[in-house]
């Protein structure tokens, strides 16, 4: 490398502040300016005089440098971290309002320290370069199934069918497995080497785990996930068909087989989803009733509303303490968040992140529209939380994970190095 072309290459890689960028572009402007040389000399130019003039033909490097790393420094997805911001500001709004109407079903001290963790994960995920783990899909199965092994074998609580596993002041239950699985299933679905019956081993040996000591709606999550993710795969849109209606053709001959292991609360919520007029369904009418009865600012919610305002039906106890607007705002809010990721997708060229994006998005879709479904009507009443809304670390720790995915494939949006 000549003098010249070499000087012009390091002045413009101090102005570079990505070190993969710095790598890239040199490569780049180095094989531009081979190729500009090359054509200089075809024209009669010696050796040093045809390099001159390519170099100088890229005109200044410190305004050439400032420009490209512009273009490809790490990005911050500021509106999606502004999002959630607000999203979980709601959520302590609403424990905060509980707690000072006397709810003691949990702590508020608790919630602030979950939101706090919450954030770090988001953070330390948005740092971490998801390209440096495309290639360990198999440690994360691995990891998401010795998670479900020693919840099965090792668990020491039970809650409404659900197996925790309690450790100190922490419980851990099977939805912790779920970001392995998610993270194994980008791995899988970004190789062309990976083959429909491996897909189906690997899926059907995850499910069996986790109709171990999950409850359905975790199951459910997954399921759903999974198959979302699929069409991303490298398979072909037949294969994708095929297989997905196969499976809707084993989720309803299962369901028969299961329906006789379903505790009778859980075959009552069904029964009066499907049948509202024939079986009691006490819980959405006393949700609709206090829905109904909000208004447009709210009113002070009694201890005998809910059974656990903060839980799976926290939309509810909102919507009731500060009224349809505050309540319409933050159902925006949480549609918009989703907005955004699958907003970015398209514009994701690594096809790693792109999976990877695409099933972050998914997973936090279903719990919200799942949620909101429960409240209307559309869709049995579950154990599924809201996300970012309801109390508890466990989802707080899973929907913080995802959009720190989100973050983090985002900030790598213009520093791929493969296409989908």
């Amino acid at each position: 490398m000549s003098i010249n072309r070499r000087s012009f290459l390091q002045e413009v890689k101090s102005h570079l502040s990505s070190k993969e960028a710095k790598l890239k572009i040199e490569a780049e402007l180095d094989d531009h300016l081979l190729r500009t040389k090359q054509s200089w000399i075809e024209k009669g130019l010696e050796e040093r005089e045809a390099e001159t003039k390519a170099v100088l033909q890229m005109g200044s490097p410190t305004l050439l440098g400032k420009k490209l790393n512009k273009l490809h420094r790490p990005k911050v997805d500021w509106l999606l971290i502004g999002l959630l911001l607000t999203i979980l500001s709601f959520g302590l709004l609403s424990l905060f309002t509980l707690s000072r109407f006397g709810y003691s079903g949990f702590s508020f001290s608790k919630a602030v320290v979950f939101v706090i963790i919450g954030l770090c994960v988001s953070m330390i995920m948005m740092f971490i370069d998801y390209r440096k783990i495309r290639h360990l899909g198999w440690l994360f199965y691995l990891a998401g199934a010795g998670i479900l092994i020693v919840i099965h074998f090792f668990f020491n609580i039970t809650i409404n069918g659900r197996a925790y596993l309690s450790i100190a002041s922490f419980a851990m239950d099977s939805t912790m497995a779920i970001p392995f699985f998610l993270l194994a299933w980008a791995s899988f679905f970004s190789s062309q080497t990976f083959r429909i019956w491996k897909f189906l081993l690997l899926f059907l040996l995850s499910l069996f785990l986790l109709l171990q000591n999950s409850t359905l709606s975790i199951i459910y999550l997954y399921s759903v996930t999974v198959f979302i993710m699929l069409w991303w795969s490298p398979f072909t849109k037949k294969s994708v068909i095929m297989i997905t209606l196969s499976t809707f053709v084993l989720v309803g001959t299962s369901s028969v087989i299961l329906w006789g292991k379903l505790m009778i609360y859980q075959k009552m919520r069904f029964l009066a989803f499907l049948h509202p007029d024939v079986y009691d369904n006490s819980t959405l009418l006393s949700a609709h009733r206090l829905i109904r009865e909000a208004g447009w600012f709210g009113h002070a919610i009694s201890k005998s509303a809910l059974s656990s305002p903060q839980a799976d039906l926290v939309f509810v106890s909102f919507t009731y303490m500060f009224g349809w607007i505050l309540a319409g705002i933050l159902v925006l809010l949480m549609i918009l968040l989703t907005v955004r990721m699958f907003y970015v997708l398209p514009r994701i060229q690594d096809s790693y992140g792109k999976r990877l994006l695409a099933g972050a998005a998914a997973l936090y879709t279903i719990q919200l529209l799942s949620n909101l479904g429960m409240i209307v009507g559309f869709f049995p009443i579950i154990t599924l939380a809201l996300p970012f809304i309801s109390y508890g670390l466990t989802p707080m720790l899973l929907n913080s994970f995802l959009i720190g995915i989100a973050l983090s494939v985002y900030r790598r949006k213009d520093l791929h190095m493969d296409r989908a």
